[in-house]
């Protein structure tokens, strides 16, 4: 008994040139051993792949195989009309009547990433075959997927024993020969929630749209977490070890704990300066070290002592983490001279404070 998430509408994409075989097989595939109910069928193919499908050759059509596999085992077809699920790559209007010059080649992955992108939408399910057709094909299918897929769509490869794809066979008859066919689940990376997405869907051609995810992928930074590790007296950014004195630890650990900018220089009120120094009461090494910050936080050297405290702890990320990563983790600074606010632009999640 094949089983489906309720609300959801399983869609089998699949790829075919001149052996169709690899359609029924995939779907034998879904149906019994993995337990997945398909809704319908989608195959993309040459003009020469299509009148395989349709019969005209030595191959019966792949429709009455998929009729007769559901009643000899049993099992709910998908729907299937050759005339609305079979799909042939047009450029220009031509139909392609086999993926051979270098021009179709390339015209080709047009098609079937344009056909993925139109279907990963609302509640359907994709199960993507990549056996059958030409390398190309089951490439441009990888990618597309890579580029589209959601979690639940998946890439699949059906491998047959070489004694059952001899006979030509669309689908095992026996439990034996049932055995005698493989499903794997082709692991793929989702770019999907990582890129803009607007602008790739807005392309048209596949080298168009492989372009802009590259531009966008060489745009990622992966920004490592950032942990204050008191009994040290260090920054820990990814593998870096930043070594900083209590009391620039203690201003670091202020505007980490503020999401929000704060009001610097001459302007920091007296609120922001008594955490600070509650701050530092918590981690400071000794009394004498703290009464000494303590009366320089109290007076008109407040400001002063803080200015140099930020601009020596930037300076040491700078030349810790170098010029690419540092900017999420710098103190920065905005606004004129009388009117300063400051505030570290790094995601609190990748931030944490151990003792």
């Amino acid at each position: 008994m094949t089983t489906k998430q309720t609300g959801t509408r399983n869609i089998l994409i699949g790829l075919s040139g001149l052996t169709p075989q690899v359609i029924s097989e995939t779907l034998y595939c879904l149906l019994t051993q993995k337990k997945i109910g398909v809704d319908e069928i989608f195959v993309i193919t040459t003009g020469k792949g299509k009148e395989i499908i349709l019969g005209k050759g030595s191959l019966p059509a792949l429709k009455n195989e998929l009729e007769r596999m559901g009643k000899e085992h049993n099992l709910k077809m998908p729907a299937f009309d050759p005339d609305r699920n079979v799909f042939i790559a047009k450029e220009d209007y031509e139909l392609l009547d086999d993926v051979r010059t270098s021009k179709e080649n390339e015209l080709f992955p047009n098609f079937i990433v344009d056909f993925i992108r139109r279907h990963a939408i609302g509640n359907t399910c994709l199960y993507c075959s990549l056996s059958g057709g030409r390398k190309t094909m089951s490439v441009a299918m990888a990618y597309a997927l890579s580029l589209y897929g959601r979690p639940c769509d998946g890439l699949y490869h059906v491998i047959a024993d070489p004694e059952f794809e001899a006979t030509k066979r669309f689908f095992p008859e026996t439990a034996a020969e049932g055995k005698k066919l493989v499903l794997s689940e082709v692991p793929y990376v989702r770019l999907r929630d990582k890129l803009d997405q607007d602008p790739i869907y807005n392309q048209s051609a596949y080298m168009d749209m492989v372009i802009e995810a590259q531009r966008q992928i060489e745009n990622l930074v992966k920004v490592p977490e950032c942990r204050a590790d008191i009994r040290r007296m260090s920054l820990e950014i990814g593998k870096k070890t930043i070594p900083l004195q209590p009391f620039h630890m203690a201003v670091y650990l202020f505007f980490m704990e503020n999401k929000s900018a704060v009001k610097g220089g001459k302007s920091m009120d007296n609120a922001s300066i008594e955490k600070i120094k509650a701050i530092y009461r918590k981690i400071a090494p000794g009394n004498s070290h703290t009464d000494r910050v303590m009366q320089t936080l109290g007076g008109s050297g407040a400001a002063p002592a803080l200015s140099k405290a930020i601009s020596i702890i930037n300076r040491k990320i700078r030349d810790s983490i170098g010029s690419d990563l540092c900017s999420y983790y710098l103190i920065n600074k905005d606004g004129s001279y009388a009117n300063k606010f400051y505030s570290v632009p790094l995601d609190r999640k990748l931030f944490r404070k151990t003792k």
